[in-house]
């Protein structure tokens, strides 16, 4: 197929979504294809993590309402014969040009989060009016696609289609260089002390993954047994979390280094991973916990877990926003022995070389509408 395809995003940031487009556009491009990352601002973390063969296109701006214009000019320069759009913002950018500019490139979005869980908490207006956007204008994309079974459901029921009409093609978190990176040293000192066991949660510090319910388990989990917590990531909830830590008396057990490029290696030496979540569309740590070999308990939100935890028989599933379940979960899966081969296997299960292709087929479906 020897047709430009273009990723857009509004950077390469720290996300679920961003990491995991970068990783198919790397695979399109090793396969020959023409690929162009395009991205609002091409500054972030994963940056780096974009193939040398993958071309980066920067339209050098931050804000939504100031994309469309250098997206025109874009558009008008490299004719890309289909787009993959990830994120909101993004969509609305492309199906707005196709409806009013005259973009001849065909859609295909795939969708990285619950529409109707984000609309109920998020703050950000494209957020909350996602929904709404959903049912009035992802129809004219040529394919839509959810990365979970329950947001595929979702979207299929806001768009009046039937289920099988939005597939599922779920997050690759199985990437090259996953084993080197399993084999580097996260280089903290809780790893190699020999004290009490090391619990990791990975993910913004946000409203969505409900860090302060973790906390308060954690309170209720020391009571029973010691244990060390480390949380891996970086948000606007941080100060929040410091302060209910202080209050909760498990300051000197928590530790928060911040973002990290490199989760797995934390991962493969904790004794448990843990998600707390009130929502996901996929939830690709607890995904990539599996493939680290560390144990996953985790809230049974909408959606993603669940179906990665092959509904409990994979790790431990607890009720949303309950800190009392969430305890007795990390005090059984502490005291359960794990066989550890079966989780690895779980969660190599979810490789871009087996997701690569099922993407490359929807592009070439939407390239053919």
């Amino acid at each position: 197929m020897n047709r430009r395809i273009a990723f857009f995003l509004t950077s390469p940031s720290g996300g679920g979504a961003e990491r995991a487009m970068i990783a198919v556009a790397n695979h399109f491009a090793a396969e020959g294809l023409q690929v162009d990352m395009v991205f609002g601002r091409a500054e972030g973390p994963y940056r780096g993590e974009v193939d040398r063969r993958v071309r980066i296109v920067d339209l050098s701006v931050k804000r939504l309402s100031k994309m469309l214009l250098p997206m025109h000019r874009y558009m008008e320069r490299e004719k890309p014969s289909v787009v993959v759009s990830p994120l909101p913002p993004c969509d609305l950018v492309i199906l707005f040009g196709r409806k009013f500019l005259g973009w001849k490139t065909k859609l295909l979005i795939s969708v990285q989060n619950h529409p109707v869980e984000m609309a109920r908490h998020s703050a950000a207006l494209v957020d909350r009016l996602w929904p709404f956007f959903i049912r009035r204008s992802y129809g004219a994309a040529e394919c839509i696609l959810g990365i979970s079974s329950g947001v595929a459901e979702t979207v299929a029921s806001l768009l009046g289609r039937g289920r099988d009409e939005v597939p599922v093609i779920h997050n690759p978190v199985i990437t090259p260089g996953f084993a080197e990176k399993l084999n580097e040293d996260p280089g903290h000192p809780w790893f190699n002390d020999g004290g009490a066991p090391v619990l990791l949660a990975a993910g913004r510090l946000t409203q969505q993954k409900d860090y302060p319910t973790l906390l308060r388990a954690f309170a209720l989990l020391l009571r029973r047994c010691p244990a060390r917590l480390i949380v891996l990531g970086e948000g606007e909830g941080r100060a929040e979390l410091e302060q209910l830590a202080s209050e909760l008396g498990v300051s000197s057990q928590l530790a928060m280094p911040g973002f990290v490029r490199n989760p797995y290696c934390w991962m493969k030496r904790a004794r448990l991973f843990v998600l707390s979540s009130r929502w996901e569309g996929f939830a690709n740590v607890v995904a990539e916990a599996l493939a680290c070999g560390v144990p996953v308990v985790s809230t049974d939100c909408p959606s993603g877990p669940g179906e990665i935890l092959g509904g409990g028989v994979f790790g431990h599933l607890v009720p949303v926003g309950d800190a009392a379940a969430l305890a007795q979960a990390l005090d059984d899966a502490l005291k359960q022995p794990v066989e550890r081969d079966r989780l690895v296997a779980r969660g190599m299960s979810y490789s871009i070389n087996d997701i690569a292709p099922r993407y490359l087929a929807l592009v070439q479906k939407a390239i053919a509408a």
